[in-house]
């Protein structure tokens, strides 16, 4: 860990930041709260249409800042008040903050009756200690396991996954040689081998050429170390073992090209007679050279030691809810199976529906028919089967043959005749590098023959399992959810459906969204998971569940055998180096050397293995991979597996920047002057968008793991943002290598030499910039994160310099309620210009503003959402859009006044010295709130004038500025004639152009600087009644350029010279107040 480091940020948010926590409301509907105490309701309810019976449930709560320190301090209750037993652990904690924990994950088991609900409530009381149940005996050659009614063995050299399996002491399972994780390789004669040095953003320079490479067809098992077998979970309620191994021929012989990896958990649950096995095969290995292989079936193998005498096996319709037993001889082979999804066309948009039932007898074939469970009986006891997404998912099949279970989870294609749909009539599969499955296999074992309603209700509440969610007032007030919740606003249910059918465009298969490139990245950077715990419908759970399997599996080139980050006290940026050097050299930027199969010896032929790395824009586009749906699937259900992801996302993202920011060496965080010694690296990131997501994935990368270097990464961010927004005067975007012209300082200006990072960075030259105005919207959203982060007031000059720019510099039609798609800083000649004259309507607005009223209450960015609004008032908004509308105008989020303190006007210097310190005087402003004082204060210091707002263009340039938003307004109404149109192109030779009688830029450009430019302070005193004399004696500055250290700058280590000094106040509904008068001191 860093310890000083996070324990300076607790330190910082004490002194710094209001001590309120989350906003809890005593609301009595939502959930309970004394101040103290809290206790929220969970509901489930069942979505399968069968009573459940001990279920096992695992779900994600969050909870307060400040309140939780360890999972001991919680508890979960019945509507009665008598404790629950359940098995609370971390998923996460407010890292940078207090430690206190962020999230939790509740285990624990209910009963309920079909389309029922039921409610539990989680208080912050202490529970009382349970002991893990699993009882665990270990030798040499294998693990031991019971959980009080099942008991397994775990062969450690056979590899067979499970050697055995009993019920209540009856034996169901016992592995025979041949049993276990198994793999079909397919032909590969030929592979495209491609071979480059390097990559660049939008591709690679490769030498490639088809070669001879003669794979053979042949059978594959898994195979593992004692090593690789732990005990990842040992809790009260439920325990997992992780088992990682990899596929090595049968027999025994050398393959020379990496095959695929395995990774399988077992679940297993206290007194409890289910298990539950999640698999996954992957193309995992990163060591290079890298293969895309063909294989032809991948399963589970394993004889029985029950005698059958009966199977059962279980249908459903296509609506998914009654599932109706039949029976069928155990003397025969018997398999069950789906036929692929199908896609159908209907008005421009596509219909995944079920493929068609299938068995071991052809007559058993059904169009409308779903395969739900496989179950084995016999006159002691009985054994049932069911994958979670045994139709979604396949071709899969299950199957019992000579006493002998058979799990396929990607099925023999032959199999299944031309039932499959065009796209998946192909007699192979394959994961490209860094891709890799998922697949989620219960066995319930019974100590009596089958009964058909249990396994029915078993098989259904695999496939839909209850989830424990909190009232969504809950979600918004514990402050956790990215790009916020609101309680109330989000659209009522438009859909009946119990269950989700894929029906949209972007899906190939179920929940298969291929949103991760252009054009499909909206939706992937927002909240996906808004919809289930809004709804609470049947239908929008399933299809997030299917999606955020998706995004956890099919990410790509994520999923490595590469470890999370660690941190090395002892030389910990030499170690950051080494660990993101790998991940270039596997995922990154570094030399490639890549197989992909093929069929053909013509190489003028496709290659039928396909690879993300060979696709446009893999590598820099980090914002368009499922950002959120990763993190909300973790924190909603605890997933491991998503956890892994994350960890492989975060990294590549980190390997990005590192290349970027630090051109491969990462510095320390006590080298406050790179910025200064190499001022490109502030613009090295692609474009705008770019700066904003690889901020806010570090941040939810750290929420997630608590790892220090994701948190170094972080805090790098943050400083270059800091750096960035001043020396562009509020725009978050690189800037071009064109030159206006020359910037002139001011006269005696102090420049510290041993510190030049101080103040606004300097430059000699003016250069230009243009930036698209929608994606500089998104930075708030980082800004807003890092804030709720970290807690500390240099992130708000960040927010506040954003505000600036948007309510000052950024073009703006107000008949309209349009931004300029691009803005250009300082802008360029109004008219017959580049960039363009372009009014676009854009919904990020709609989240970032709302973000930038609530810190500032400047009513002008009030007044533009409304508009930006108002503008699409006959468009459909999505609601991820409109959820930061909400969530701003929401009881305790909203602003009670929006009358912000009074200006502070007899701001005095008592005296000044660098020994002494600055002892500064005010009288204490009026508000019009509650308390009738303002909340908070900011004082600013800095080497030249301070003014309100940053200089931009030139003032005199104002007329001929207003001249040509009107008469694009006026033109725009003139062509639409009256109708709201939101894409109308303007001519550019429309619209008279600007002379040149002034410059571009402000004279002022680098003489003054905005408030929120200048240096913060550290200490100020809380605000006392209104009009009292206040004191204050400033002796410590908090640089910008200094953010994420432990300490700040004392005030006697600045240079003698000529310093200005200006305080602002805000509110508790953070009003920021206009400037006080500014005061020049001499310090000597």
């Amino acid at each position: 860990m860093q310890p000083r480091i996070f324990f300076y940020s607790f330190l910082l948010s004490m002194l710094l930041a209001p001590q309120a926590g989350a906003r809890l409301i005593n609301n009595q509907q939502d959930y309970e709260w004394d101040g103290t105490h809290f206790r929220v309701p969970l509901e489930l309810w069942d979505r399968g249409s069968t009573p459940h019976h001990n279920t096992p449930v695992s779900s994600g709560v969050p909870l307060p800042y400040g309140l939780v320190n360890e999972p001991g301090e919680l508890r979960l209750e019945d509507d009665e008040g008598n404790e629950v037993p359940c098995q609370i652990s971390v998923l996460s904690r407010y890292w940078a903050r207090d430690n206190s924990i962020r999230w939790v994950l509740l285990d624990f088991q209910t009963s309920l009756d079909a389309d029922q609900k039921r409610r539990f409530w989680l208080t912050n009381r202490p529970s009382t200690p349970a002991p893990p149940f699993l009882q665990l005996q270990r030798s040499d050659d294998r693990w031991t396991l019971g959980n009080g009614r099942l008991s397994l063995e775990i062969d450690l050299k056979s590899n067979r996954l499970l050697s055995a399996l009993a019920i209540d002491g009856i034996p169901l399972l016992a592995a025979k040689s041949g049993d276990g994780l198994v793999m079909e390789s397919y032909p590969a004669p030929y592979a495209e081998h491609m071979q480059g040095s390097a990559w660049n953003t939008h591709g690679w320079n490769k030498e490639r050429k088809r070669v001879a490479v003669n794979i053979p067809a042949q059978r594959f098992v898994s195979q593992y170390q004692t090593d690789q077998v732990t005990l990842e979970i040992n809790g009260s309620q439920r325990a997992v073992v992780l088992i990682r191994g990899r596929f090595q021929p049968a027999d025994g012989s050398t393959f020379q090209p990496p095959f695929y990896h395995t990774q399988t958990r077992i679940h297993l649950y206290r007194d409890s007679n289910r298990l539950r096995i999640e698999h996954s095969i992957g193309n995992s290995g990163p060591s290079q050279p890298f293969w895309v292989l063909p294989y032809h079936m991948s399963g589970w193998h394993i004889s029985l030691a029950l005698p059958p005498t009966k199977l059962y096996y279980g249908l459903s319709g296509t609506d998914q809810d009654q599932i109706h037993s039949s029976s069928n001889s155990s003397s025969e082979p018997f398999w069950l199976g789906q036929g692929a999804p199908e896609n159908i066309k209907k008005g421009g948009r596509y219909l995944t529906r079920p493929g068609p039932l299938l068995a071991s007898d052809p007559s058993s074939k059904k169009e409308d028919a779903i395969a739900r469970y496989l179950a084995v009986s016999g006159k002691q006891a009985s054994l049932m089967l069911t994958l979670a997404d045994l139709w979604q998912l396949a071709p899969q099949r299950l199957g019992v043959q000579e006493k002998r279970i058979e799990v396929e989870f990607n099925a023999r294609p032959e199999d299944f005749p031309p039932n499959t749909s065009p796209k998946h009539k192909k007699p192979w599969y394959q994961l490209d590098i860094g891709e890799r499955t998922y697949h989620d296999l219960t066995l319930a074992a019974f100590p009596y023959p089958a009964r058909p309603q249990e396994l029915a209700s078993i098989a259904q509440s695999a496939q839909y399992p209850l989830r424990a969610m909190a009232p969504v007032r809950w979600y918004q007030d514990t402050e956790v959810w990215y790009q916020e919740i609101a309680a109330s606003g989000y659209p009522p249910v438009r859909s009946s459906k119990r269950h989700w059918v894929a029906e949209r465009g972007g899906y190939r298969r179920y929940g298969e969204e291929r949103s991760y490139n252009s054009g499909g990245h909206h939706s992937s950077l927002n909240s996906s998971w808004l919809a289930p715990l809004q709804e609470r419908s049947g239908e929008s759970l399933e299809r997030e569940e299917a999606r955020s399997r998706w995004s956890i599996t099919h990410n790509p080139g994520l999923n490595y055998r590469l470890g999370p980050l660690s941190w090395n006290s002892e030389a910990p940026y030499r170690g950051i180096k080494q660990q993101l050097d790998q991940w270039n050299q596997t995922a990154g930027f570094g030399g490639k050397e890549i197989y992909l199969w093929a069929s053909s010896q013509d190489g003028e032929e496709k290659s039928e293995g396909q690879s993300y790395l060979n696709f446009y824009k893999w590598l820099p586009d980090i914002e368009h991979y499922a950002l959120f749906r990763m993190f909300e699937w973790y924190y909603l259900t605890g997933s491991p597996w998503a956890l892994e992801t994350i960890n492989g996302f975060v990294s590549w993202g980190l390997n990005f920047q590192s290349l970027r920011m630090f051109q491969g060496n990462p510095p320390p965080l006590e080298d406050t002057q790179l910025f200064e010694r190499d001022r490109n690296a502030l613009r090295r990131a692609h474009y705008s968008r770019i700066y904003n997501w690889m901020l806010y994935t570090n941040l939810a990368g750290l929420h997630a793991t608590g790892n220090p270097v994701m948190d170094y990464f972080a805090r790098w961010q943050i400083r270059r943002a800091l750096t960035l927004l001043r020396l562009r005067h509020g725009q978050f975007s690189n800037w071009k290598d064109e030159v206006l012209g020359s910037l002139d300082s001011p006269e005696n200006l102090v420049i510290d030499r041993d510190h030049p990072e101080l103040f606004s960075p300097l430059s000699n030259k003016l250069y230009g910039s243009n930036a698209k105005t929608w994606m500089e919207a998104q930075a708030p959203l980082a800004l807003h994160e890092a804030y709720k982060t970290y807690r500390d007031e240099r992130i708000l000059d960040a927010l506040w310099g954003q505000a600036d720019y948007f309510a000052n510099h950024a073009l703006f039609y107000p008949q309209l309620g349009l931004f300029n798609e691009v803005t250009a800083m300082p802008h360029t000649r109004y008219g017959a210009s580049s960039p363009p004259i372009k009014p676009i309507w854009h919904d990020r607005y709609l989240q970032a503003f709302p973000l930038l009223y609530y810190y500032s209450g400047d009513p002008r960015l009030r007044t533009r959402y409304e508009q930006v609004k108002e503008s699409a008032k006959n468009r459909w908004i999505r609601p991820w859009f409109t959820q930061v509308v909400n969530w701003e105008q929401s009881a305790g989020i909203a602003k009670r006044s929006t009358q912000a303190p009074d200006a502070i006007l007899d701001l005095t210097v008592v005296k000044a010295s660098r020994a002494g310190g600055i002892q500064l005087q005010w009288s204490s402003p009026t508000d019009d709130g509650p308390s009738g004082h303002a909340d908070r204060y900011f004082v600013k210091l800095s080497n030249r004038p301070i003014v309100e707002y940053a200089a931009s263009n030139h003032p005199q340039r104002l007329p001929a500025l207003n001249k040509a938003l009107a008469d694009v307004e006026q033109l725009i109404s003139n062509q639409s004639k009256g109708k709201k149109k939101l894409n109308l192109r303007v001519d550019k030779d429309a619209i008279e152009r600007e002379l040149d009688k002034f410059p571009l830029e402000d004279p002022n450009w680098q003489r003054v600087d905005a408030f929120w430019m200048a240096e913060h302070v550290a200490g100020e005193p809380l605000p006392s009644a209104a009009g009292t004399p206040e004191r204050f004696t400033l002796r410590e500055l908090l640089p910008y350029a200094w953010f994420g250290l432990d300490k700040g700058l004392p005030i006697d280590q600045l240079p003698s010279g000529t310093y200005y000094l200006a305080i602002k106040s805000w509110d508790s509904d953070q009003n920021l107040s206009a400037i006080s008068n500014v005061v020049k001191i001499d310090l000597n």
